[in-house]
């Protein structure tokens, strides 16, 4: 508030200045003009010290107006700016008010709670969010008779990150293993970050947990809050043991495709998960290949889910 208050009085200060300086002036030639009694030099300096007095009233009437302007626009800046926010300990105080006052004719008990809903997907690390997720996945036998299947997956999206400090990025790739492992594998064929293949520096890391075989890797990034991510990797499972397909977001994403294509006697059933709209149809659709679109925010957890089903 100081530094609003110090841009006020400069500003009013230099302006009461100049019109004390006209007042002077104005009350001189008055004065002059009552003296002289030549009436053409008496008549001049009253209506230059009418000029001069009249001014610096509308000056100080101007200037009143102006002065209010100014200190209203600098409380809205100080109030609303990044600086001001940071330092606030107690900003979601202000923001259940105004959610308050912006709900009060929709829900106004449960305002709260759906201030707890919005603050809950806020990003709580170093990444913000996933930009452009795009994932085209393609499916073919390995051994029909045994239900056998090898899926490969491109994935590209840009993470937006919070930090230029560097940071481990977890990836996790899961795949049901419930048989044991028996017929499961997995293979990482490249990893890119910003157009480098980062695979060899990244050593993955083997859990399985209630049936489900997880691959893990750490991936360093550092220097910059965007980096364009593009990986592919294999996998080979039993698609009678493994048969859905789903992507369920662990940080906020804006904009989703994604596009599967199956052998001709295995039926994609597609469904959004949890989104406020249903993914849109991209061209014409079969029954063993989709091509969809999601344009705008998917939450945590958010996402689709395909049932592949052998005809």
């Amino acid at each position: 508030m100081g530094h609003i208050l110090r841009k006020v009085y400069s500003t009013l200060k230099n302006s009461i200045v100049l019109l004390i300086i006209f007042g002077i002036l104005g009350l001189a030639a008055y004065v002059v003009g009552f003296i002289i009694e030549d009436s053409l030099w008496h008549e001049i300096l009253l209506q230059v010290g009418n000029v001069l007095v009249i001014g610096v009233v509308i000056g100080f009437l101007s200037n009143g107006e102006e002065f209010l302007g100014i200190y209203q626009k600098a409380i809205q800046n100080t109030i609303f700016g990044e600086e001001f926010l940071e330092n606030q300990k107690d900003v979601s105080k202000y923001w259940k008010a105004a959610s308050k006052q912006m709900f009060k004719n929709k829900f106004p008990d449960i305002h709260e709670d759906f201030l707890a809903v919005i603050n809950a997907n806020f990003p709580t690390n170093e990444v913000s969010y996933y930009n452009d997720y795009e994932m085209t996945s393609n499916m073919e036998w390995v051994d029909e008779p045994k239900n056998i299947v090898k899926v490969t997956d491109v994935v590209t999206f840009d993470l937006i990150a919070d930090t230029v400090t560097e940071f481990n990025y977890p990836l996790k790739n899961w795949i049901n293993a419930s048989n044991e492992g028996r017929e499961v594998k997995t293979n990482m064929l490249y990893f890119k970050v910003n157009g480098v293949d980062k695979k060899s520096s990244t050593n993955p890391e083997i859990t399985y947990e209630n049936g489900e075989r997880c691959e893990k890797r750490d991936i360093k990034l550092s220097g910059s809050k965007e980096y364009h991510i593009e990986y592919k990797i294999e996998k080979t499972f039993n698609i009678l043991e493994d048969h859905c397909k789903a992507f369920k977001a662990k940080y906020i994403v804006k904009n989703c495709r994604v596009e599967y294509e199956v052998p001709s006697n295995i039926h994609i059933q597609f469904e959004s998960r949890g989104t406020l709209n249903d993914f849109e149809n991209v061209g014409s659709q079969k029954s063993s290949k989709i091509s969809k679109r999601y344009r705008g925010i998917l939450l945590p957890r958010q996402g689709f889910i395909m049932a592949l089903q052998k005809i």
